[in-house]
């Protein structure tokens, strides 16, 4: 049995890894034109991946 928190950020115990130098270019590619597409200019995007090497 596994039990799920309602919430993941960091202050309720989640954690985060710095990947910059990981994520393949075509990733990168998305989540800018998804801040685009809303009309930000900062914005934070959340990825759950196994893998953010591979688009």
């Amino acid at each position: 049995m596994i039990y799920l928190k309602a919430t993941a950020n960091l202050s309720t115990g989640g954690t985060a890894d710095d990947v910059t130098e990981v994520v393949h270019p075509f990733n990168v590619f998305l989540a800018e034109r998804i801040s685009r597409i809303i009309d930000l200019d900062i914005c934070g995007i959340d990825v759950m991946t196994d893998d953010i090497s591979i688009p």
